[in-house]
């Protein structure tokens, strides 16, 4: 417990979490850029759709991790969109193996273009979440134990 309690009041630390929020708000406001080019270009079919699907979406995550972290909440990427119980796992596990299904699906419909991309994106994006899921519960369980 102590060694907690002498790494939050380490400085590099509040420096090392500012750092990392910054970062992904960038990487957020660039997928939100790239989707709105996406969608400007619509060369091929969907890519109008996808485009601004990745935009509003990438602005809402960027929103959301704003208002988390000015209401003083953890506003990192694992904090926030993983599950720390195995009650909360058993739910997120379900929800995204359907997520990974339809974009199996959606580039198996789509066969080729930017639909394609997306949906398989949207299966491997879903695939890396329940193990990270499952590893970020498991971590968690652990760092109660000690």
């Amino acid at each position: 417990m102590a060694q907690n309690e002498e790494n939050s009041n380490d400085p590099n630390r509040g420096f090392l979490t500012w750092f990392l929020f910054c970062v992904q708000i960038l990487a957020l406001i660039f997928l939100a850029l790239f989707g709105f080019v996406v969608a400007d270009a619509d060369r091929a079919a969907g890519d109008y759709a996808a485009g601004l699907t990745l935009s509003v979406s990438a602005i809402l995550l960027c929103f959301f991790f704003l208002k988390q972290a000015f209401d003083g909440g953890n506003s990192l990427w694992g904090g926030v969109l993983f599950a720390e119980t195995t009650r909360g796992l058993a739910a997120a596990i379900p929800v995204l193996t359907v997520l990974g299904l339809l974009g199996l699906f959606l580039a198996h419909a789509a066969k080729g273009g930017s639909l394609y991309g997306a949906g398989l994106a949207l299966f491997v994006v879903s695939a890396l979440s329940v193990f990270l899921n499952i590893k970020h519960v498991y971590d968690h369980r652990d760092r109660s134990r000690d």
